[in-house]
């Protein structure tokens, strides 16, 4: 008896604090929090939720480990690469307390697992790289009233917000961004990030988690609020948000979000002339078999997983002025990517080169993936 160590010893440095105090630590310790994503936003937030004590932590994500993600997912190490993510990602919370309970999905969030999932927590962290995402987690937590805290990071600077769809007033993300954007913007991997932006937002997102779930009068989240960072200038801005009367999400009965129906509206709202939906993909390859279907992801995301029958030709090929000599300029042409940025770059330079028949796939290989599970 005399080697027993109190439980709550380990967090006394944040329950002297009296905005915690040992019943705020309670709550932690009882709290089941979701990560979506454990990547540069994921990672802090994870790390500092399981230092923090909190009892449940799980965390979704279909991605392996690659070698460019060390530069800012400080949870993984060179000999990780080509591991799964979430696995990882829980190997290395356990190493650091053995106490929290730790949930791993190895798959995408997806119109099928969201509603499900969100029902089984009490406050989701968005630490994704993408819009469709986002909204896909804004509608599953406004129709499961759970509260949710929204990160995004791109080069020198971040956002983040809080979003209680429990209140009636409270406005949600849709209130803000009421579609995704029609124009094509680019995630992380494309236009790139600085690490320490994600663990400064991370970080952040983890401390809104802990104060969502301690809910101390002292300790107010960001309800309502959009806090911007600008970390180049050393800037910070904050700006009241307001519900909007006739959004989709919270300005509705919630029993009426159709969360599969509003996915696919989102793909198909970002869709150009130049774009095809994954279904209306599927549908011409299957109705015409001259139709050349083209990845143009990097190597490593080639071998991660790709659509069967595609030929493999990188855009950084194309952009030092390879020709892929597989395709023939008077057959039909289909490209896609991660999310349907690269592949409108691919686009413009095989017309600019004479193939006069070139679609882009909207959403990319991650809408390919949610539609075969959502017709699984």
């Amino acid at each position: 008896m005399g080697n027993m160590v109190d439980p709550l010893a380990r967090y006394q440095r944040q329950t002297v604090l009296p905005e915690i105090g040992e019943a705020g630590q309670k709550r932690l310790l009882s709290a089941r929090v979701l990560c979506v994503g454990a990547g540069g936003l994921g990672c802090p937030v994870l790390l500092y939720l399981a230092a923090a004590g909190v009892g449940t932590i799980g965390i979704i994500d279909h991605d392996e480990v690659d070698l460019s993600n060390l530069q800012r997912q400080v949870l993984y190490r060179e000999c990780d690469v080509g591991r799964s993510k979430a696995e990882v990602a829980r190997e290395q919370l356990l190493a650091r307390n053995k106490d929290v309970h730790v949930n791993v999905y190895t798959a995408r969030l997806s119109a099928d697992n969201a509603e499900d999932l969100f029902a089984q927590y009490d406050v989701i962290v968005d630490a994704t790289d993408n819009f469709m995402t986002k909204f896909l987690i804004n509608d599953a937590a406004v129709k499961t009233q759970t509260p949710w805290v929204y990160g995004s990071i791109l080069g020198f600077a971040g956002q983040l917000a809080s979003f209680d769809p429990r209140q009636d007033d409270a406005p949600c993300y849709r209130c803000l961004f009421p579609h995704p954007p029609t124009e094509k913007v680019m995630n992380c991997a494309e236009a790139g990030v600085i690490g320490a932006v994600a663990g400064e937002v991370g970080t952040l997102q983890a401390m809104e988690v802990m104060k969502i779930i301690v809910d101390h009068p002292d300790l107010p989240p960001l309800w309502g609020r959009l806090c911007q960072i600008d970390v180049a200038s050393f800037r910070k801005t904050l700006t009241s948000l307001v519900k909007e009367p006739k959004c989709r999400a919270c300005s509705q009965d919630r029993a009426q979000i159709n969360i599969k129906e509003e996915a696919m509206l989102n793909l198909k709202r970002t869709t150009t002339s130049d774009e095809v939906t994954p279904d209306e993909a599927r549908a011409m390859l299957a109705q015409n078999s001259d139709i050349q279907l083209l990845d143009v992801r990097g190597l490593d995301e080639w071998d991660a997983g790709h659509i069967q029958g595609a030929d493999h030709f990188p855009l950084t090929l194309m952009v030092q002025g390879f020709r892929p000599d597989t395709l023939k300029k008077d057959a039909p042409l289909i490209l896609y990517c991660k999310a349907g940025v690269r592949s409108m770059q691919a686009l413009h330079i095989l017309k600019s080169q004479g193939y006069a028949d070139v679609k882009s796939m909207a959403g990319g290989y991650d809408a390919w993936m949610m539609t075969e599970m959502r017709a699984a």
